[in-house]
Protein backbone atom coordinates (compact mmCIF):
# COMPACT_ATOMS: atom_id res chain seq x y z
CA UNK A 1 0.00 0.00 0.00
CA UNK A 2 2.39 2.20 0.75
CA UNK A 3 4.94 1.20 -1.83
CA UNK A 4 2.15 2.61 -4.53
CA UNK A 5 1.29 5.55 -2.59
CA UNK A 6 5.26 6.48 -2.27
CA UNK A 7 5.70 5.97 -6.68
CA UNK A 8 2.45 7.97 -6.94
CA UNK A 9 3.77 10.53 -4.75
CA UNK A 10 7.41 10.43 -6.54
CA UNK A 11 5.40 11.03 -10.39
CA UNK A 12 3.91 13.57 -8.85
CA UNK A 13 6.89 15.33 -7.66
CA UNK A 14 8.56 14.41 -10.97
CA UNK A 15 5.51 16.25 -13.16
CA UNK A 16 5.40 19.57 -10.42
CA UNK A 17 9.39 19.64 -11.24
CA UNK A 18 9.31 19.39 -14.86
CA UNK A 19 6.37 21.70 -15.15
CA UNK A 20 8.49 24.19 -12.70
CA UNK A 21 11.29 23.31 -15.69
CA UNK A 22 8.97 24.43 -18.23
CA UNK A 23 7.85 27.24 -16.89
CA UNK A 24 11.28 28.51 -15.85
CA UNK A 25 12.19 28.32 -19.60
CA UNK A 26 9.37 29.68 -21.00
CA UNK A 27 9.75 33.27 -18.65
CA UNK A 28 13.36 33.45 -20.02
CA UNK A 29 11.72 33.00 -23.12
CA UNK A 30 8.87 35.84 -23.22
CA UNK A 31 11.85 37.75 -21.36
CA UNK A 32 14.35 37.24 -24.63
CA UNK A 33 11.66 38.19 -27.00
CA UNK A 34 10.69 41.47 -24.58
CA UNK A 35 14.35 42.30 -24.58
CA UNK A 36 14.45 42.27 -28.39
CA UNK A 37 11.37 44.41 -29.43
CA UNK A 38 12.93 46.70 -26.89
CA UNK A 39 16.52 47.29 -27.92
CA UNK A 40 16.59 45.80 -31.38
CA UNK A 41 12.60 46.37 -32.56
CA UNK A 42 11.98 49.11 -35.74
CA UNK A 43 11.25 52.57 -33.89
CA UNK A 44 10.08 54.59 -36.78
CA UNK A 45 6.58 54.95 -34.61
CA UNK A 46 8.18 56.63 -32.16
CA UNK A 47 9.28 59.85 -34.31
CA UNK A 48 7.91 62.75 -33.18
CA UNK A 49 7.09 63.40 -37.47
CA UNK A 50 5.68 60.25 -37.27
CA UNK A 51 3.78 60.62 -34.20
CA UNK A 52 2.33 64.36 -35.30
CA UNK A 53 1.46 63.10 -38.76
CA UNK A 54 -1.32 60.70 -36.96
CA UNK A 55 -2.05 62.97 -34.34
CA UNK A 56 -3.44 65.43 -37.49
CA UNK A 57 -5.27 62.89 -39.28
CA UNK A 58 -9.35 62.66 -39.25
CA UNK A 59 -11.05 59.87 -38.22
CA UNK A 60 -14.45 59.89 -39.83
CA UNK A 61 -17.04 58.11 -37.70
CA UNK A 62 -20.39 56.69 -38.68
CA UNK A 63 -23.50 55.44 -37.65
CA UNK A 64 -24.48 51.69 -37.38
CA UNK A 65 -24.69 50.96 -40.77
CA UNK A 66 -21.45 52.32 -41.57
CA UNK A 67 -22.65 54.04 -44.41
CA UNK A 68 -23.61 57.72 -43.08
CA UNK A 69 -20.97 59.62 -41.70
CA UNK A 70 -21.93 61.61 -38.20
CA UNK A 71 -18.60 63.12 -37.84
CA UNK A 72 -14.89 62.86 -37.53
CA UNK A 73 -12.52 63.62 -34.50
CA UNK A 74 -10.31 66.52 -35.60
CA UNK A 75 -12.04 68.07 -37.83
CA UNK A 76 -11.52 71.98 -38.10
CA UNK A 77 -13.18 72.52 -34.88
CA UNK A 78 -10.59 70.87 -33.15
CA UNK A 79 -7.22 72.35 -34.36
CA UNK A 80 -4.96 74.46 -33.14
Amino acid sequence: MFASLGRALAKLCQAIFLLGVAGFFAVIGMGVVIWVQVHVGDTSELQKSRILARMNEETTIYFADRKRPIGSFFEGLHRR
